[in-house]
């Protein structure tokens, strides 16, 4: 994977703002967005509201609330109805 299109491609994405990587992620065919906000400073805090808004679905937790999982099933239906897709290069 080293040097391939697929980690520049992981690179560039992570490195998006949270309105360019939701677009992108769902472009790209994911189904989901899963975060361990161990990861983060704040917890991951600003950036889950801001998930929280796009995809305007309910976080899931897990037990101990390290991890949030948030579905991109009911974004991604919209964003291809309304054709919001956008591919990053």
């Amino acid at each position: 994977m080293r040097g391939s299109d697929a980690e520049h491609w992981f690179r560039r994405t992570a490195q998006l703002p949270p309105a360019e990587l939701v677009p992108a992620l769902a472009a790209a065919g994911f189904g989901a967005i899963y975060l361990d906000r161990y990861a983060y400073p704040d917890r991951a805090a600003s950036l889950e509201a801001e998930l929280a808004k796009l995809l305007n679905t309910p976080v899931l937790e897990s037990g101990n609330k390290r991890f949030a999982f948030w579905s991109m099933v009911e974004y991604n239906k919209a964003s291809l109805f309304n054709g919001r897709y956008q591919r990053l290069k």
